[in-house]
Protein backbone atom coordinates (compact mmCIF):
# COMPACT_ATOMS: atom_id res chain seq x y z
CA UNK A 1 0.00 0.00 0.00
CA UNK A 2 1.20 3.56 0.02
CA UNK A 3 2.13 3.84 3.92
CA UNK A 4 4.47 1.04 2.84
CA UNK A 5 5.66 2.21 -0.09
CA UNK A 6 6.24 5.89 1.50
CA UNK A 7 8.04 4.08 4.11
CA UNK A 8 10.64 2.18 2.29
CA UNK A 9 10.85 5.53 0.33
CA UNK A 10 11.75 7.03 3.64
CA UNK A 11 14.06 4.75 4.97
CA UNK A 12 16.24 4.47 1.40
CA UNK A 13 16.46 8.59 1.97
CA UNK A 14 17.50 8.05 5.64
CA UNK A 15 19.39 4.73 5.77
CA UNK A 16 20.61 4.03 2.03
CA UNK A 17 18.87 1.56 -0.33
CA UNK A 18 21.55 -0.56 0.14
CA UNK A 19 21.31 -1.23 3.64
CA UNK A 20 17.48 -1.81 3.19
CA UNK A 21 15.88 -5.38 2.95
CA UNK A 22 11.58 -5.54 1.82
CA UNK A 23 9.91 -8.04 2.72
CA UNK A 24 6.59 -8.48 1.09
CA UNK A 25 3.76 -10.56 2.08
CA UNK A 26 1.50 -11.94 0.23
CA UNK A 27 -0.99 -13.30 2.51
CA UNK A 28 -2.89 -15.92 -1.04
CA UNK A 29 -6.16 -14.85 0.56
CA UNK A 30 -7.86 -13.29 -2.81
CA UNK A 31 -7.32 -14.14 -6.27
CA UNK A 32 -4.75 -11.87 -7.85
CA UNK A 33 -2.34 -11.20 -4.53
CA UNK A 34 0.52 -12.47 -6.06
CA UNK A 35 0.57 -10.52 -9.18
CA UNK A 36 -0.05 -7.21 -6.41
CA UNK A 37 3.16 -8.97 -4.52
CA UNK A 38 5.31 -9.10 -7.65
CA UNK A 39 4.39 -5.27 -8.33
CA UNK A 40 5.36 -4.58 -4.88
CA UNK A 41 8.47 -6.31 -5.11
CA UNK A 42 9.22 -4.01 -8.08
CA UNK A 43 7.94 -0.92 -6.74
CA UNK A 44 10.76 -1.36 -3.96
CA UNK A 45 13.28 -2.40 -6.89
CA UNK A 46 12.34 1.01 -8.60
CA UNK A 47 13.54 2.92 -5.23
CA UNK A 48 16.90 0.47 -5.11
CA UNK A 49 16.26 -1.95 -2.49
CA UNK A 50 16.33 -5.41 -2.87
CA UNK A 51 13.02 -7.33 -2.03
CA UNK A 52 11.43 -10.67 -0.93
CA UNK A 53 8.02 -12.10 -1.41
CA UNK A 54 7.05 -14.35 1.48
CA UNK A 55 3.73 -15.98 1.03
CA UNK A 56 1.51 -17.73 3.74
CA UNK A 57 0.54 -21.22 3.21
CA UNK A 58 -3.42 -21.67 4.67
CA UNK A 59 -3.48 -24.98 6.55
CA UNK A 60 -6.23 -26.64 5.74
CA UNK A 61 -9.30 -26.28 8.34
CA UNK A 62 -7.51 -22.92 9.18
CA UNK A 63 -9.89 -20.06 9.62
CA UNK A 64 -8.84 -17.17 7.41
CA UNK A 65 -9.65 -14.07 8.79
CA UNK A 66 -8.28 -10.53 9.28
CA UNK A 67 -6.70 -11.66 12.81
CA UNK A 68 -5.03 -15.08 11.77
CA UNK A 69 -3.84 -13.01 8.56
CA UNK A 70 -2.31 -10.80 11.06
CA UNK A 71 -0.63 -13.42 12.85
CA UNK A 72 0.51 -15.22 9.64
CA UNK A 73 2.23 -11.89 8.47
CA UNK A 74 4.32 -11.54 11.95
CA UNK A 75 5.01 -14.88 11.99
CA UNK A 76 6.43 -14.71 8.14
CA UNK A 77 8.07 -11.57 8.85
CA UNK A 78 9.44 -12.74 11.94
CA UNK A 79 10.74 -16.06 10.58
CA UNK A 80 12.67 -14.33 7.86
CA UNK A 81 14.00 -11.63 9.85
CA UNK A 82 15.69 -14.41 12.12
CA UNK A 83 17.15 -16.09 9.20
CA UNK A 84 18.23 -12.81 7.59
CA UNK A 85 19.77 -11.75 10.93
CA UNK A 86 17.82 -8.54 11.79
CA UNK A 87 16.55 -7.50 14.46
CA UNK A 88 14.10 -4.70 13.58
CA UNK A 89 11.17 -5.03 11.02
CA UNK A 90 9.71 -1.38 9.90
CA UNK A 91 6.44 -1.55 9.39
CA UNK A 92 3.77 1.72 7.87
CA UNK A 93 1.96 1.70 10.43
CA UNK A 94 0.42 5.60 10.36
CA UNK A 95 -1.32 7.83 13.06
CA UNK A 96 -4.57 7.06 11.10
CA UNK A 97 -4.09 3.16 12.39
CA UNK A 98 -3.19 4.64 15.54
CA UNK A 99 -6.63 6.00 15.81
CA UNK A 100 -8.53 3.00 14.32
CA UNK A 101 -6.32 1.35 16.84
CA UNK A 102 -7.60 2.77 20.00
CA UNK A 103 -11.28 3.42 19.12
CA UNK A 104 -11.35 -0.84 18.16
CA UNK A 105 -9.97 -1.46 21.62
CA UNK A 106 -12.21 1.29 23.63
CA UNK A 107 -14.99 -0.66 21.73
CA UNK A 108 -13.77 -4.15 23.32
CA UNK A 109 -13.38 -2.76 26.64
CA UNK A 110 -10.29 -2.69 26.92
CA UNK A 111 -7.90 -1.29 29.49
CA UNK A 112 -5.67 1.44 29.43
CA UNK A 113 -2.84 -0.46 28.56
CA UNK A 114 -4.54 -1.34 25.14
CA UNK A 115 -5.73 2.53 25.43
CA UNK A 116 -2.21 3.68 24.82
CA UNK A 117 -2.30 2.85 21.19
CA UNK A 118 0.78 1.37 19.78
CA UNK A 119 3.95 1.85 20.58
CA UNK A 120 6.70 3.47 17.98
CA UNK A 121 9.01 0.56 19.04
CA UNK A 122 7.92 -2.33 20.66
CA UNK A 123 8.75 -6.49 20.87
CA UNK A 124 7.19 -7.98 17.69
CA UNK A 125 3.39 -9.17 18.65
CA UNK A 126 4.02 -13.25 18.09
CA UNK A 127 5.72 -15.99 20.08
CA UNK A 128 7.83 -17.52 19.75
CA UNK A 129 8.50 -16.55 16.56
CA UNK A 130 8.67 -12.64 17.78
CA UNK A 131 11.17 -13.46 20.07
CA UNK A 132 14.06 -10.83 20.78
CA UNK A 133 12.97 -8.78 17.50
CA UNK A 134 11.27 -5.43 17.60
CA UNK A 135 8.83 -3.63 15.39
CA UNK A 136 9.79 -0.36 14.41
CA UNK A 137 6.92 1.92 13.39
CA UNK A 138 8.18 5.23 12.49
CA UNK A 139 5.62 6.93 10.68
CA UNK A 140 3.26 6.91 13.31
CA UNK A 141 2.56 10.77 13.62
CA UNK A 142 1.64 10.43 9.64
CA UNK A 143 -1.11 10.72 8.45
CA UNK A 144 -2.46 8.44 5.20
CA UNK A 145 -3.52 11.43 3.21
CA UNK A 146 0.07 13.01 4.14
CA UNK A 147 2.34 10.07 2.65
CA UNK A 148 0.15 9.65 -0.20
CA UNK A 149 0.91 12.89 -1.67
CA UNK A 150 4.50 12.75 -0.68
CA UNK A 151 4.48 9.78 -3.33
CA UNK A 152 2.85 11.95 -5.74
CA UNK A 153 5.05 14.48 -5.52
CA UNK A 154 7.35 12.13 -6.34
CA UNK A 155 5.95 9.75 -9.03
CA UNK A 156 5.57 7.14 -6.64
CA UNK A 157 2.32 4.29 -7.51
CA UNK A 158 0.92 1.73 -4.80
CA UNK A 159 -1.49 -1.01 -4.74
CA UNK A 160 -5.07 -0.04 -2.74
CA UNK A 161 -5.41 -3.39 -1.21
CA UNK A 162 -9.60 -3.71 -2.30
CA UNK A 163 -9.68 -5.25 1.39
CA UNK A 164 -9.29 -2.19 2.84
CA UNK A 165 -12.77 -0.67 1.27
CA UNK A 166 -14.99 -3.96 2.41
CA UNK A 167 -17.10 -3.02 5.31
CA UNK A 168 -17.57 -6.67 6.22
CA UNK A 169 -14.34 -5.83 8.43
CA UNK A 170 -14.17 -3.52 11.57
CA UNK A 171 -11.67 -1.83 11.03
CA UNK A 172 -13.22 -0.47 7.79
CA UNK A 173 -15.91 0.49 9.60
CA UNK A 174 -13.90 2.12 12.10
CA UNK A 175 -11.85 4.33 9.58
CA UNK A 176 -15.27 5.44 7.86
CA UNK A 177 -16.61 6.52 11.51
CA UNK A 178 -13.09 8.19 11.68
CA UNK A 179 -13.57 9.83 8.30
CA UNK A 180 -17.11 11.46 9.13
Amino acid sequence: GGDSVALLRLMAARFGANNLRALIVDHALRDGSAGDAERAQAFAGDAGVSAEILTVSWPGGVKRNQAAARTARYEILCGRAREMGARVIAVAHTADDQMETVLMRAGAGSSWRGLAGMAAFAPAPVWPAGRNLWLARPLLAQRHEHLRDYLQERGGVWIDDPANANAVFERVRVRGRLAA
